[in-house]
């Protein structure tokens, strides 16, 4: 399951700095990119991990759609309160599920066809491990 984290507070400016020293430093021996990004206040966010998943089958693409699924449901609930309470409460609830499948399709489609494309060719590539959605909160 996937665990949705909500961050209110931005980081200490001081720590920015070590930190991506740090990171640039582990670049050469990860031998991999590495993202770095900054806690965004009022927002919720949600890693759904692929790691686990063979995203080459069929059964691992159903797995993935599943696990993204109940992502995108855990959010909303969580950004807007459960659907179906009221008239506006149940459009808000779908347009945060609009706006979370916006984000999510395209890295699925992107992980699909990586995992597609080792599996043909049998060359090492970089797998993609996690999908991120982060929404607004209320």
């Amino acid at each position: 399951m996937a665990a949705i984290r909500q961050e209110n507070a931005m980081a200490p400016s001081s720590m920015l700095p070590a930190a991506a020293l740090f990171l640039v430093a582990a670049v050469p021996a990860l031998a991999r990119p590495v993202v770095v990004t900054a806690p965004e206040p009022d927002r919720l966010t949600v890693h759904i991990p692929l790691a686990s998943l063979d995203l080459a089958t069929s059964r691992g693409e159903r797995a993935l759609a599943r696990r993204v699924t109940g992502a995108v449901r855990d959010l909303c609930n969580e950004a807007v309160g459960a659907a179906g309470i009221s008239l506006v409460d149940t459009v808000r609830w779908q347009d945060c599920s609009r706006a979370a499948w916006s984000q999510s399709r395209p890295q699925m489609e992107e992980a699909l066809a990586r995992a597609r494309a080792v599996a043909a060719s049998a060359a090492p590539a970089l797998a993609v491990t996690a999908i991120t959605i982060s929404l607004p909160t209320r």
